[in-house]
């Protein structure tokens, strides 16, 4: 019993690692938009072939689906899973603030190894399809002009025949956003976290 159980581990860890060195087809298509301060939206992420494979559907619920994406053979919803935060107690008054979203983000910004992890990410990733169009704002200005910078940066990496981003800056003062995308690419797992992985000793 002991041996047949070793045997079946060792056969599921071959076939863990076997799908890693095999490419992998992502898809991701959806929208999400606020209104009255609520965030609403739809979309679902798929890996595996163009009609059939994996899929992830979210907002309003998160679902699993596997087989054809028109009429998944098995359907799961992992909207039970999902544990509720406990309430933490309110903390010292002697413990340190903590930093804004402003904050972290330029302290982000000033960290040249994180552009260069997402440059190697990005390269190693064959895109087929990359639409993104609609609008965004933030609450603060700074926050929806760092957004904006890094979309203009991230239009150098991906491949221009493939790539069309059209996303508009609001600057309103409160969060604001309508955004629609459509992604589509490949990419070899293994490769993908070797190569990654490289940037990262190499610049550490």
């Amino acid at each position: 019993m002991l041996l047949t159980v070793l045997y079946l581990l060792l056969l599921l860890i071959i076939i863990l690692l076997g799908s890693l060195c095999l490419p992998w087809k992502i898809g991701a298509r959806g929208s999400i938009k606020t209104k009255s301060e609520l965030i609403q939206g739809i979309g679902a992420v798929t890996v595996g072939g163009r009609s059939f494979g994996i899929m992830v559907r979210f907002l309003p619920e998160m679902v699993l689906c596997l087989g054809p994406y028109s009429n998944p053979w098995i359907t799961k919803s992992l909207a039970g899973n999902v544990k509720k935060k406990k309430k933490k107690p309110p903390k010292a008054l002697k413990e340190k603030k903590k930093k804004t979203i402003s904050e972290q983000l330029q302290q982000l910004d000033q960290i040249p190894l994180w552009k260069k992890l997402i440059r190697s990410t990005l390269e190693k990733i064959h895109w087929e399809r990359v639409y993104i169009d609609g609008y965004v704002g933030f609450s603060s200005p700074m926050i929806t002009g760092l957004l904006m910078g890094l979309v203009a940066w991230l239009k150098t990496i991906l491949p221009p025949s493939k790539t069309t981003i059209k996303i508009m800056p609001h600057f309103k003062g409160q969060s604001d956003f309508n955004l629609t995308g459509d992604l589509l690419f490949r990419l070899h797992p293994a490769i993908l976290a070797i190569s990654v992985g490289w940037v990262y000793i190499r610049n550490k």
